[in-house]
C-alpha cells in the first residue's frame, strides 16, 4: 500500500470514533497517522491506555515507545532544517495542535496530513512556521522500527538501568570536563602559598604578592562558578533520569501479569521505592566524590614535582585506605541487603495495618500486629547498629590515615629542608596538596555505603524488571468484531505456588449474544474462568479464543475495551464517583458516564449527595456502602459499552430491591450483547438461558437452564472426582 492509500485509510478510520469517548486530540490523531505511515499502526485505545488524560508531545512519545515504536523528539529552528530522512514526522504546533509533515514540494511549500480535516493538504511554509514550536517527533519505519525495538528490548532485559544512564552520557561527560577544571583550579592555593613563602617573603616583593593574589582570586572565582555548574549538570541528569526510570518502573508495574504479584503488597511496594537510593547516588555529592577520585593522582604528581619524595606518603596512603574500605564492603553488603529486607517488612506491616484497621480492631488482633511490628523494629535496629559500626570504623580509619599522612610529610619534610632538598614553601604546599588529594578518601566510607545501597536496590529492581509483563506492542491485533464469541478448549491453569489445579481441562463455547450463568461451589474455579476470559491470566495448557482468534494475539487494551469485567473485589480509588466510573476511559463524555450510571444503579443513590457525581468516595471507597461500591464497579465496566459483559457476583452486596431493579435494566441493556454471570443467587438466573456448572476445576454440567436446574434438583449432576 503506497502513502496515498495509507492516508485515505487514516481518514476513513478517523471517522469511526471510539465508543464512549470524545474526539481524539490533534496530537493523538497525528500520532496514530504517523504510526500507520511508519508501517506499525496503533489503535486509539492503545495510545489512550498509555497517555491517560495528557495530550502533549512527551506523553505521545513515551506511549509510542511503550507500545514498541522507536519514537524520539527533536528540535529544529525552522521547517527547512528538518532533514528529509525524518519524513514523515509529527510537527508540534501552538495551542495543542499538531500535523504530520509528509514532504517538501518546493522550498516554500510542504505537504502535511491535517488531523482536523483528516486529509493531506499542501500549505505554505511561512504559514505553517507561524504555529510550529520547533519540536517534532520521529518514528522509525516498519523494518527499521522492528529491528531497533528488538535490539532495545534485548538490551533492556540485559541492562535497562545502564541503558538509561548511557543516554545521559553527554551530560556526565560535561561533569568530567568541569571536574578536571575544578581540580586544576584547586592547585592555585598551594602554589600561591609556596611562592609567597619562597619568593615574596624573602625578597619583600609586594608587587609580586598582589599579582599572585589577583591570579589566585580569579582562579577561585572560576572554581566557584564551575562547582555550581557541575552541581547543575548532576542535578539535571539526576532529575531527568529519575523521571525516565520512575516512569519505566511504573509502566512495568502497570503491565505486570497478575501471576507475577509477589508477597505482601507493602513489601513489594517498598522494593519499588528503592530506586530512590539509586537516584540519590547519581544526583548527590557522592557522584562528585566519585568523579574527583581519579584526580588524586594529579595532586600526587604535583607534590612530586615540587617536593620530590614527599609524594610517596599520599601514594602509600591511597591504596591502604582503598583496600581497607573494600574489605569492609564485604560485611556491609550483607548488612545492607538485610536492612532493605527489614525496611520492606516494616512497610508491609504498616500497609496491612492501615488497610485492615477496621478488621484488626473488630477481631481484637492489635497485640498480634504490635508483636509483628516490634520484631521488625528490633531486627532493623540491630542491623542498623552493625552498619553504623562498620561505617564508623571506616570513617575513623580514613581520617586517621589522612592525619598520619600529614604528620609524616611534615616530619619528613623538615629533614628534607635541613638537607636543602625542599624549601619551606614547598613543604607547606605539599602539606596542603596532601590534604586536598586525600580529601575524597575522607568521604570514601559514605560513598561506599551509598554505593552498596544503590547496588542492592538495583539488584532488586533488576529482578522486578525481569518479571513477565503484558505485551502492548504495536504488532498486537486491535480490530475485534463487535459480536464477540468466546471459546475455551481444554484449558488447564494453576495459580502461582498453588498445590492443585484451579482449572483442569475446561472446554466450552459461548456464542455471540448468548446469555450464560456459571455456577459452582466455593473454590470450584468459577472466578478463574472469568479472569481468564478477560485475559488476566494465560492458560498453561489449551487455548482461549475470541472470534476464533487466540486471546494472546489481541492487544490487552483493545481486548478489555470489548470485554467488560466486574470482579468480586469492588476496588475503588481515591477520587470522585465520576472519576471512578471513567477511570478506564479518561475521555468518556457525560452521555457515556450517565448511561453507565443509569444501567448500574449509581444514579439511584447519587442524587442523595449534595455534590452528585463529584462526591469523594474516600480511600478504597470507604465513604460508601458495599452495595454502592458494587454499582460503581459495574458502571465502570459499562462506560465503554462492551460487546461482552462478564459479571462475577455482581449483586452479592445489594439488597433484594436494588437487585431486582438491576435485573430489569440488565435485561434490556444486554439484549444484543454476550452476557456471562458467575453467581450463587438463583434470582439472577432470569437473565440467562444456559447454565454451566463447575466443580473442582471441571465442567460437570452444561446445557439449557431448565434442564440443568432439573438435573441439579434430581441429583443427576455428579461432583468432579
Amino acid at each position: 500500500m503506497d502513502q496515498a492509500d495509507v492516508l485515505k485509510a487514516i481518514g476513513a478510520d478517523a471517522d469511526r470514533n471510539v465508543a464512549g469517548q470524545s474526539a481524539d486530540s490533534p496530537v493523538m490523531s497525528a500520532g496514530i497517522a504517523l504510526s500507520k505511515l511508519a508501517g506499525r499502526p496503533v489503535s486509539p485505545l492503545q495510545l489512550r491506555h498509555h497517555m491517560g488524560e495528557r495530550n502533549d508531545l512527551e506523553s505521545l512519545g513515551r506511549s509510542l515507545k511503550a507500545i514498541g515504536l522507536p519514537a524520539s523528539i527533536s528540535r529544529a529552528r525552522k521547517l527547512q532544517a528538518i532533514a528529509p530522512r525524518h519524513f514523515p514526522c509529527l510537527l508540534e504546533q501552538q495551542d495543542g495542535k499538531a500535523s504530520v509533515l509528509l514532504r517538501f514540494i518546493t522550498r516554500t511549500r510542504v505537504q502535511i496530513w491535517n488531523p482536523e480535516s483528516r486529509m493531506a493538504e499542501v500549505v505554505e511554509c511561512d504559514e505553517l512556521a507561524k504555529s510550529f514550536t520547533g519540536r517534532f517527533l520521529v518514528v522509525g519505519g516498519a523494518g527499521e522500527a522492528g529491528n531497533r525495538f528488538e535490539l532495545a528490548a534485548s538490551a533492556s532485559r540485559r541492562g535497562w538501568f545502564w541503558q538509561t544512564l548511557r543516554s545521559f552520557w553527554p551530560v556526565y561527560g560535561h561533569v568530567i570536563i568541569v571536574s578536571f577544571l575544578i581540580n586544576c583550579f584547586a592547585l592555585s592555593i598551594p602554589l600561591f602559598v609556596m611562592n609567597v613563602y619562597d619568593r615574596v617573603v624573602p625578597n619583600q616583593a609586594i608587587a609580586s604578592l598582589w599579582a599572585l593574589a589577583i591570579g589566585v582570586i580569579l582562579a577561585l572565582s572560576f572554581d566557584f562558578l564551575f562547582r555550581n555548574l557541575r552541581s547543575y549538570f548532576i542535578d539535571h541528569a539526576g532529575r531527568t533520569a529519575d523521571s525516565v526510570i520512575g516512569s519505566r518502573l511504573m509502566g512495568q508495574l502497570l503491565s505486570l501479569r497478575l501471576k507475577e504479584r509477589l508477597g505482601q503488597v507493602g513489601t513489594f511496594a517498598n522494593s519499588l521505592r528503592e530506586y530512590e537510593n539509586i537516584r540519590e547516588f547519581f544526583s548527590s555529592s557522592t557522584i562528585s566524590v566519585l568523579v574527583d577520585l581519579p584526580f588524586v593522582l594529579l595532586f600526587i604528581l604535583v607534590i612530586y614535582l615540587i617536593s620530590g619524595p614527599l609524594a610517596f606518603v599520599p601514594l602509600a596512603a591511597l591504596p591502604l585506605v582503598l583496600l581497607f574500605s573494600l574489605l569492609l564492603r564485604i560485611p556491609m553488603r550483607r548488612l545492607t541487603e538485610r536492612n532493605l529486607q527489614d525496611a520492606g517488612t516494616q512497610h508491609g506491616v504498616i500497609v496491612e495495618v492501615t488497610a485492615g484497621l477496621e478488621t484488626i480492631k473488630s477481631s481484637g488482633a492489635e497485640s498480634l500486629f504490635m508483636d509483628r511490628w516490634d520484631r521488625a523494629i528490633e531486627r532493623s535496629s540491630e542491623t542498623s547498629r552493625q552498619l553504623r559500626f562498620y561505617y564508623t570504623v571506616s570513617t575513623a580509619f580514613t581520617q586517621f590515615s589522612v592525619q598520619m599522612a600529614t604528620v609524616v610529610i611534615i616530619v619528613w619534610g623538615v629533614y628534607l629542608i635541613k638537607d636543602n632538598q625542599v624549601s619551606v614553601g614547598a613543604l607547606v604546599a605539599a602539606t596542603i596538596l596532601t590534604g586536598r588529594s586525600l580529601a575524597p578518601l575522607g568521604m570514601m566510607s559514605n560513598m561506599l555505603l551509598r554505593l552498596q545501597q544503590s547496588l542492592s536496590s538495583l539488584k532488586r529492581l533488576n529482578a522486578f524488571m525481569k518479571l513477565e509483563f503484558e505485551d502492548y506492542g504495536a504488532g498486537r491485533l486491535s480490530s475485534i468484531l463487535e459480536e464477540g464469541g468466546l471459546d475455551m478448549r481444554q484449558v488447564v491453569f494453576s495459580y502461582p505456588d498453588a498445590k492443585r489445579q484451579a482449572l483442569n481441562g475446561v472446554s466450552c463455547r459461548i456464542r455471540p449474544g448468548e446469555k450464560v450463568a456459571i455456577l459452582g461451589r466455593i473454590g470450584s474455579g468459577k472466578s478463574t474462568v472469568a479472569r481468564m476470559m478477560v485475559g488476566l491470566y494465560d492458560p498453561e495448557e489449551g487455548s482461549i479464543s475470541l472470534n476464533g482468534i487466540d486471546l494472546a494475539q489481541y492487544n490487552p487494551a483493545d481486548l478489555r475495551r470489548y470485554v467488560g469485567y466486574v470482579g468480586q473485589e469492588n476496588f475503588l480509588f481515591s477520587g470522585s464517583i465520576r472519576e471512578n466510573i471513567g477511570i478506564g476511559a479518561p475521555l468518556a463524555d457525560e452521555e457515556a458516564i450517565h448511561r453507565a450510571a443509569d444501567v448500574s444503579g449509581v444514579s439511584e443513590f447519587v442524587r442523595q449527595f449534595p455534590d452528585g457525581y463529584e462526591t469523594p468516595v474516600g480511600e478504597r471507597g470507604a465513604s460508601l456502602s458495599g452495595g454502592q461500591r458494587q454499582t460503581i464497579a459495574l458502571a465502570r465496566a459499562l462506560v465503554l459499552d462492551p460487546s461482552i459483559l462478564i459479571l462475577d457476583e455482581p449483586t452479592s452486596q445489594m439488597d433484594q430491591g436494588s437487585e431486582a431493579r438491576l435485573r430489569e435494566r440488565l435485561t434490556e441493556y444486554t439484549k444484543d450483547k454476550t452476557l456471562i454471570i458467575i453467581t450463587h443467587r438463583t434470582s439472577l438466573l432470569s437473565l440467562v438461558d444456559r447454565l454451566i456448572v463447575i466443580d473442582a476445576g471441571r465442567i460437570v454440567a452444561d446445557g439449557p437452564k431448565e434442564k440443568v436446574l432439573q438435573d441439579l434438583n434430581q441429583g443427576k449432576v455428579k461432583a468432579a472426582e
